[in-house]
């Protein structure tokens, strides 16, 4: 076994141990909510926080997620932590998105935060914006459901520009995978910020499925890496797969797409187009596959650190219009509202 094998393995545990331990301390503190009937959460006037009895949303190693009443009015999703150290490291990232005073920050595809700060009884949290759940859950809840054709245009599209409004703010998310991209209604959003980095600082955390070939080669990662996984995510909810792996010394089942492109290019860029390539040719859509290999080779194979938002927009619209508008399953009005100013501006 690898050294980088053994690192991960002891990572995992560790994680698997405190992660327990944190879990179990935040259920007592929503146990003792509940029994003690002081049911504002912040003891504040002007953010009054509630619970709802046996509503929790999820889980990570670190944190909780429950169901909220924010200001008897605005369903919120509260992610607790069991110590400031976690919910200051992910605030740091949102006050830079401005994702606090900003009210209309969804149009972002970034979380409102409604509150964040220490709870009565101990505990800290984040109350966020309720979303119906995540992509990966989706489509693992659908019956033969992958994400294609025009739909998965419609989705990319939503995605690129929450990455676009990142690089803004100089914001690197560091995690982007199916986990960690959420939708509400026909709308796609990016959250989860609590491996995200600003200003070119880094990061060692990331989820291997999903990471960018830089990750795998230990170099710094930038906003290129960010759009590097989510073709990765869009690709798992399209059922692109994954090359098996035979190097037995890795514990990968299957080569992740990041590690495979690390070991392709060392055969040099001509040698990793070609696989690259081979992996849009899962999709069958001329309009669909010609978006993706435009992204491969302009984008992930260039030398660039910040991707070329604007060309990439440019020609997803181009190939959404080539496949007649369609009003697939995630035609939402963030898509309408785009297609509706591009068809403005070629009046004009």
């Amino acid at each position: 076994m690898t050294y980088f094998n053994y690192c991960l393995l002891f990572s995992g545990l560790l994680v698997v141990v405190t992660g327990g331990i944190i879990q179990s301390l935040i259920e007592g503190f929503v146990e003792k909510y509940f029994n003690s009937k002081n049911y504002n959460l912040t003891g504040l006037s002007e953010h009054k926080l509630e619970f709802v009895d046996g509503a929790e949303i999820g889980r990570s190693d670190t944190s909780i997620v429950w169901l909220g009443i924010y200001n008897d009015k605005t369903d919120v999703a509260v992610k607790m932590f069991w110590n400031n150290y976690s919910i200051d490291k992910e605030m740091v990232v949102y006050a830079a998105l401005n994702a606090v005073d900003d009210h209309e920050i969804e149009d972002h595809k970034i979380p409102r935060i409604y509150y964040h700060g220490k709870l009565n009884g101990g505990c800290y949290a984040i109350a966020m914006s309720l979303f119906d759940g995540t992509l990966f859950d989706y489509y693992n809840d659908t019956p033969n459901g992958d994400l294609l054709n025009v739909d998965i245009l419609y989705v990319l599209m939503q995605l690129v520009k929450g990455l676009q409004y990142l690089s803004t703010k100089n914001v690197v998310h560091n995690d982007i995978k199916p986990q960690n991209l959420f939708y509400r209604g026909r709308d796609a959003f990016i959250s989860d910020f609590n491996l995200a980095t600003i200003n070119g600082a880094q990061n060692k955390g990331k989820t291997l499925l999903f990471a960018s070939a830089n990750f795998f080669a230990d170099k710094s990662r930038f906003a290129m890496d960010d759009l590097e996984s989510l073709i990765y995510s869009l690709w798992y909810l399209a059922g692109v797969p994954l090359d098996p792996n035979h190097n037995h010394q890795l514990l990968f089942e299957s080569l992740p797409e990041g590690y495979a492109l690390f070991e392709n290019r060392k055969k040099g860029k001509t040698y990793a187009k070609s696989k690259l390539m081979e992996k849009c040719k899962h999709f069958k859509n001329d309009h669909v596959r010609g978006v993706f290999e435009y992204i491969c080779d302009k984008e992930l194979l260039s030398d660039k650190t910040v991707p070329n938002y604007e060309a990439i927009n440019h020609v997803l619209i181009n190939a959404i219009r080539k496949m007649g508008n369609k009003e697939g399953a995630w035609f939402s009005d963030d898509i309408r509202s785009i297609l509706l100013k591009l068809q403005n501006n070629n009046m004009e």
